[in-house]
């Protein structure tokens, strides 16, 4: 047990994503530990969306503005913060395509196939 808010933050997000998926309802989680944290649920899908760094550096200078320097920067720390999280509270490394239905370099297709993707993957996993 911990008195660290950030703990408690993240056991009241396991416990009500839990909950949902319990409720049967469909419903997308972004991180989170989802992929190991509803790893029981039948159906649970997990995608692993990664993609050239050049181009998440360039994504996020047109998104947000920054200068490459910044966006650059932006995107490490991300990137630490992401894994930091995700193997504090789980056993298994953050990004190993092993724990996920699929892993997707967005960069390769674009944003718009690779939703296209994803759909697909849902709706022919769920066909029957």
């Amino acid at each position: 047990m911990s008195n660290s808010p950030e703990e408690a933050l993240a056991q009241m997000q396991f416990d009500f994503m839990r909950q949902k998926a319990g409720s049967g309802e469909s419903f997308v989680i972004v991180g989170r530990c989802a992929n190991e944290i509803l790893k029981e649920f039948d159906g649970l899908v997990s995608f692993f969306i990664t993609g050239d760094l050049d181009a998440r550096v360039k994504r996020i200078q047109e998104v947000r503005g920054f200068n490459e320097a910044d966006a650059l920067a932006a995107v490490r720390r991300h990137d630490r913060s992401r894994r930091a999280y995700h193997n504090h509270y789980t056993d298994k490394a953050w990004g190993v395509a092993q724990y996920y239905d699929m892993c997707i370099n967005s960069s390769r297709i674009g944003i718009e196939r690779t939703i296209g993707m994803i759909e697909t993957y849902i709706h022919e996993r769920f066909h029957d």
